[in-house]
């Protein structure tokens, strides 16, 4: 898994990590402690990483990511 990408994207104060799997079919969505440990994490094909990233106004940072 390589990390590929980190922000507030949602602006609700906790940071998010985007991480993309060896075999490049799923992106890992972390959510941060301020500790640096993971709270919680869920897998997401392309399509809802492009999705959540756009409903968010992220767009520029798909490119990165994929």
């Amino acid at each position: 898994m390589q990390a590929k990408h980190t922000g507030d994207y949602d602006s609700d104060g906790i940071y998010e990590v985007y991480w993309k799997t060896a075999d490049g079919t799923a992106y890992l969505r972390s959510l941060m402690h301020t500790d640096g440990n993971i709270r919680y994490a869920n897998y997401q094909s392309e399509e809802q990483m492009i999705e959540y990233l756009t409903a968010q106004g992220h767009i520029e940072i798909i490119s990165d990511i994929v």
